[in-house]
């Protein structure tokens, strides 16, 4: 083979031929009548003739190969030889390309090489070499991300007038620059003679910019193979484009490219553990770790699922874990490791659902058949590989239960996710000890769901999953207020939890960077502890068609800025918004606008005080610098502004209060009242005088004493940083942890596992929280705050163990029963029968209590029906759920719009009777399809 140039490391610039220049655009060979498209292989109905329609937008217009391993290509067969110098490849997203791949041409009959490409990243890479006679051309793809499929919406050939090509220097941070960094243009001639041509390089600052700041080159180049030009270098931080522009001699543009860069400082982060800035794993690289300052990474979607590690004979192979656990290890990432899927072997599965391999990410959907083999075959072995290699780690059990999508069949019920919430808990706290373990989010604001059963969080809170969690997850799309995330907690206290909450995917669709740096700030001021972005394209992204987003720049100013981001006050103040956070012992205050017109920061400053925008610019804080497109951050404001913030922030709860608002009324007037320079002995004696009455508080009002704690431990912990004190805590995390420990097993000796001691559970949980916290900072060396916090755990510890003796025992946790067969829609609970055939039927009955159910079901069928039984024996454990199988036979004969119910009642009264609603109809598939659409939230049934 005649091999051309290999490009390493490629970010292909697509050069633009301008028709109004008196470029000439070529034609696209593969458009052209008599041209066959085919390749290795097709995933569903993306076929390869839909990678040459011209259509880059619609979905359904791209081809897209089998999910196997191991090399795909796709082909265009020509009808007589055609001449072609160029191809362009554009690929669904930028999270979703192949890395390298070869083109190859058909001469002479034989396969030639025409380019190879090694380590491409554009999500629309042109590729030139020199002219050749091909009657067909191929792509051979050797490497994708995520994963092994193709997705391509277009495949273009071309023999263009110039074989012409820039590539733009690789920048470590993938398209942004670092400080100190310069990037170079290398220019490629495929042509046998050299080609004369003016060039002119250029930086553009962005608009409102100083002119001095935009730069232009020209000059006269004479192009044959290669030939590197520097690019000109930014004088200060901001967003820039570059512009590359090569000209002939009459003017006509032959090749023009524009790259737009962001340009900002390194965030050096502090705090790696404590950060409540996260990720998933799109777009990570290193420079996003060590230089943006992201240290907490989740891995759903992206590696992990157990389906991906075992074949479906249930053989692993580690191997594709094991490497991204080496670059876990090499950056020191924070691991947050999603659970979920099951090979084919241990999945519920139904047959003849579409699957293309067993790396399919339908096994995700679908809850695994055997839970033992789930903790001892997968669970066990992945928490061992990941302690190893994260300093911090959580693992998060599945993800988005209550979704069809995430948990469905035959068995896919909130009992069936309760039983498998609690095994893998008690698995991963014996696996790893250390680790927090939580349950996926769950629906925990308690609304009815439009994607599947309309209790699910309800049904969760009520089975009592929280037993089995070391914190809360939700998933909070959109933007975050005070009400929305209270809604959490609150329902959260009302089951006997005062968990930490994570919200572990989150996005504002479509807002402009600074609405989802507010609702970031907006879920962290408010108690939120680790929120992470959904940073893929169509979310909260990161990067976007290839390109870095303007939110990549704003979590990196957060993370600069912010550091921990411990929550100190907040403040609406006619169209300004002030969040004040503290970065270690530093008050930052960032303010927002609701109007476009540039206004002066109506906030006291002191004579240490700097003003910075999101790219670290200072700014003169005497002039209108805040408006609705650029949020300040102010550093370390006067002592008035922290006062005025905090004691802002305490008038809110004691509006918002959910039964005594004075403790935080008075609270904020005594912080009003501090002496200057007085502030810490203030907000210490505020704490005292919570702390003695706590004892003796019960349900809400103690909550609502929680909440003006919180703000004040805040406070104390950013003070004594600032005073550099040394702090004495009661007992080690070592020993807070056993104690923690010692006080559930006193709780769960007293209920038997069947009711709730609502404050002690409160407190316990509260306690378990703060030594959480005390771990975090212990892990990034915070003495201070973790001895504070140490001190929060063992008041609240020592509260719940007096209460645990005589406290009243509440009933919360139900017994729940669950009925499920075939369906034709995913989302509906109408479940279909075929006319006179015999069908499964799954009764699914889940014992959230300490006791032991036993009894008998009966089963109420409409006229005409049958049962292979009609009455079903069941014992189901303590804390268990028990699936129970029965055969049902719909008559032959039906009128078309009949329905009916299918009754199960228990004749012992442990569980509720269901009512089943069904249908007759000719023919039932094998599994249920899809109906509605997941983006507009239409959707069939409930």
């Amino acid at each position: 083979m005649m091999k051309q140039m290999v490009l390493l490391g490629c970010m292909c610039a697509s050069f633009v031929l301008s028709a109004a220049d008196g470029g000439k655009e070529a034609e696209n060979l593969n458009r052209l009548p008599g041209t066959k498209l085919s390749a290795d292989s097709v995933f569903y109905k993306y076929t390869a003739d839909k990678a040459a329609d011209g259509d880059r937008t619609d979905k359904l217009s791209r081809w897209v190969s089998s999910a196997e391993s191991g090399e795909h290509w796709i082909m265009a067969e020509y009808d007589a030889p055609r001449k072609v110098n160029a191809v362009t490849l554009v690929f669904w997203t930028d999270t979703h390309v192949s890395l390298d791949f070869d083109i190859e041409g058909r001469v002479d009959g034989k396969w030639v090489t025409l380019r190879e490409v090694r380590g491409n990243r554009a999500v629309a890479p042109r590729l030139v070499f020199p002219e050749r006679e091909v009657s067909a051309l191929r792509v051979v793809f050797r490497k994708q991300i995520p994963d092994s499929m193709v997705r391509l919406y277009e495949f273009s050939a071309e023999c263009a007038p110039h074989a012409l090509e820039l590539s733009m220097s690789p920048t470590r941070g993938n398209g942004f620059l670092e400080e100190g960094e310069a990037r170079s243009v290398t220019l490629y001639c495929h042509e046998k003679s050299p080609v004369r041509l003016n060039l002119r390089l250029g930086l553009k600052a962005e608009a409102g910019r100083p002119a001095a700041e935009s730069v232009q080159e020209n000059r006269t180049v004479e192009l044959k193979g290669a030939q590197t030009f520097r690019l000109p270098v930014p004088k200060t931080f901001g967003a820039y484009e570059y512009e590359i522009v090569l000209t002939d001699e009459d003017g006509t543009t032959v090749l023009s490219q524009t790259e737009p860069f962001f340009y900002f400082p390194p965030s050096n982060p502090a705090y790696k553990t404590a950060s409540p800035f996260a990720a998933h794993y799109y777009h990570m690289h290193p420079a996003l770790i060590d230089y943006v300052g992201l240290y907490w990474w989740r891995n759903h979607d992206v590696y992990g699922r157990w389906n991906n590690n075992m074949d479906e004979q249930g053989n692993a192979d580690w191997s594709e874990l094991d490497e991204r656990l080496a670059e876990v290890r090499a950056n020191r990432i924070r691991e947050c490791a999603v659970l979920l899927g099951a090979p084919r072997k241990y999945s519920t599965v139904l047959p003849g659902e579409p699957v293309s391999s067993g790396r399919d990410s339908i096994y995700s959907y679908y809850p695994p058949s055997d839970i033992g083999a789930w903790c001892r075959l997968y669970l066990e072995p992945l928490a061992g590989k990941v302690a190893k290699a994260s300093p911090f780690r959580v693992y998060e059990i599945w993800n988005e239960a209550w979704s069809y999508y995430r948990l469905r069949g035959l068995h896919g019920t909130p009992g069936e996710a309760m039983q498998l919430f609690r095994e893998s808990y008690e698995t991963l706290k014996k696996a790893d000890p250390e680790a927090m373990v939580y349950p996926t989010d769950t629906g925990a604001a308690l609304k009815e769901s439009p994607y599947a059963f309309r209790e699910f969080g309800r049904d969760m809170f009520e089975l009592g999953y929280l037993r089995w969690a070391d914190l809360m997850s939700y998933h909070s799309y959109g933007m975050m207020d005070y009400g929305r995330l209270e809604n959490y907690r609150a329902n959260m206290w009302n089951y006997g939890r005062d968990f930490e909450m994570w919200s572990t995917e989150t996005a504002a669709s479509g807002q402009p960077f600074h609405r989802l740096m507010e609702s970031l700030l907006s879920h962290r001021v408010w108690g939120n502890g680790k929120t992470f972005i959904y940073n893929g394209s169509l979310w909260a992204p990161l990067y976007s068609d290839g390109r870095p987003h303007k939110n990549l720049v704003a979590m990196a100013a957060m993370i600069r800025e912010l550091g921990d981001a411990l929550p100190l006050g907040f403040e609406e103040n006619g169209d300004v918004t002030a969040y004040l956070f503290a970065n270690g012992g530093t008050p930052v205050a960032v303010l927002f606008s609701k109007s476009a017109e540039p206004a002066e920061i109506d906030l006291p400053l002191s004579r240490n005080s700097v003003v910075r925008d999101v790219f670290g610019r200072e700014l003169d804080a005497k002039q209108p610098v805040l408006s609705l497109d650029n949020p300040v951050f102010v550093r370390d404001p006067a002592p008035e502004a922290v006062v005025r913030l905090a004691a802002a922030q305490l008038d809110f709860l004691a509006k918002h209060a959910r039964k005594n608002g004075e403790w935080a009324r008075i609270a904020a007037e005594r912080l009003r009242k501090a002496e200057k320079g007085g502030l810490i002995d203030a907000v210490r004696a505020e704490v005292k005088r919570i702390s003695a009455f706590r004892g003796s508080l019960e349900s809400d009002v103690l909550y609502d004493t929680n909440l003006v704690l919180d703000v004040l431990t805040n406070l104390e912990i950013c003070l004594a940083r600032r005073e550099k004190e040394e702090v004495s805590a009661p007992a080690t995390v070592k020993e807070l942890r056993r104690a923690v420990a010692g006080q559930w097993e006193a709780i769960r000796a007293r209920t038997g596992d069947n009711g709730v001691l609502l404050d002690s559970e409160r407190l316990t949980s509260r306690a378990q929280k703060e030594v959480q916290f005390a771990m975090q900072y212990d892990s990034d060396g915070d003495a201070v705050a973790r001895d504070i916090w140490l001190n929060r755990a063992a008041a609240d510890l020592a509260n719940a163990g007096a209460r645990t003796a005589s406290e009243k025992l509440t009933e919360l946790y139900k017994t729940k029963s669950y009925f499920r067969s075939h369906k034709i829609l995913i989302r509906s609970e109408l479940y279909c029968f075929p006319a006179g055939k015999p069908q499964e039927a799954v009764i699914t009955l889940a014992n959230p209590t300490g006791t032991p159910r036993r009894g008998t079901l009966s089963v109420e069928l409409p006229e005409g029906w049958k049962a292979d039984r009609t009455e079903l024996a069941y014992e189901v454990p303590p804390l268990s759920r028990r699936l129970l199988r029965m055969e049902l036979t719909a008559p032959a004969s039906f009128r078309k719009e009949w329905r009916g119910k299918i009754v199960v009642t228990d004749r012992d009264g442990n569980f509720p009777a269901v009512q089943a609603d069904c249908r007759i109809v000719e023919k039932v598939p094998p599994y249920p399809v899809l109906g509605g659409s997941i983006s507009t939230g239409e959707f069939t049934g409930n």
